[in-house]
């Protein structure tokens, strides 16, 4: 039977982007049972965003990041891309590869779209370098939550969701993004299921709602980089105040109006 777009997308969260670029995807009893239970797993780490009173440290690991391997896998050739689609279809059931492919290329087109490079050009060629540091931070977050969208969900737990983290979300996995983020989805039954548990007075506070607002895309204001930016202006001195001239010092002329002319 056919999958719709979300199961589609759980099941690409289940097999694990990173092994289908590498062709060694496995439909395994507990990759099936992961996408079966992503909406309840999703509903429960925000659960923990919601009633938690201080950011908490997540103790699951991060997977590592290499720059080099992940642009390797991007831009495969055609030879390569064809072993993966091979790949993917031998692990999978015959009534649900296209769908699956269609979510991973999905996921893949969206990390080939961020991918960051640094050409530098010299008299003999066209090198690409590491990107710039800044660049390369953003796309492993980027990175990391197209290969388990699940680590958006965690970073929300722990406070440390950020918007490049949910672009990545709602790029590589649109279905899922909405099942979490749209109204009457997930994070609504969240709150709802908060309220119940501890009456209509519970409210979030401001960390939680700077999360649940990056989460919907609703634009929170950024105080430490308002801040930062603040304490980065240079300082203009106040103007002297305005009084009576000194004896012998021009008088300071107002600006005119048009039509006025000067005294």
């Amino acid at each position: 039977m056919p999958l719709d777009p979300l199961h589609a997308e759980t099941m690409v969260a289940a097999l694990g982007l990173d092994r289908i670029l590498n062709s060694n995807p496995s439909f395994t009893r507990e990759a099936q049972e992961a996408s079966i239970t992503f909406p309840k797993r999703a509903r429960a780490l925000l659960l923990r965003a919601l009633s938690r009173t201080e950011p908490e440290a997540d103790d699951t690991e991060a997977p590592e990041f290499d720059y080099d391997d992940a642009k390797r896998m991007l831009d495969a050739g055609d030879d390569e891309v064809e072993k993966r689609h091979l790949a993917l279809f031998e692990a999978v059931p015959d009534d649900i590869q296209d769908d699956v492919q269609a979510a991973a290329s999905t996921a893949i087109q969206y990390l080939q779209s961020v991918l960051p490079r640094q050409l530098l050009k010299t008299t003999a060629r066209l090198a690409v370098n590491h990107p710039e540091p800044f660049a390369l931070d953003r796309f492993t977050r980027q990175w990391r939550v197209a290969v388990d969208p699940m680590h958006a969900m965690r970073a929300m737990a722990e406070g440390s969701l950020d918007m490049v983290m949910v672009d990545a979300l709602k790029g590589a996995y649109p279905a899922i993004y909405k099942l979490i983020a749209d109204p009457g989805g997930l994070l609504d039954d969240a709150i709802a299921a908060m309220k119940a548990r501890r009456g209509d007075r519970w409210d979030v506070n401001d960390d939680q709602d700077r999360q649940v607002k990056i989460l919907i895309g609703a634009d929170p204001i950024d105080f430490d980089l308002a801040a930062d930016l603040a304490a980065s202006q240079p300082i203009t001195p106040a103007a002297p105040a305005r009084g009576k001239p000194a004896k012998g010092a021009p008088a300071a002329v107002d600006e005119l109006l048009p039509g006025q002319k000067q005294a």
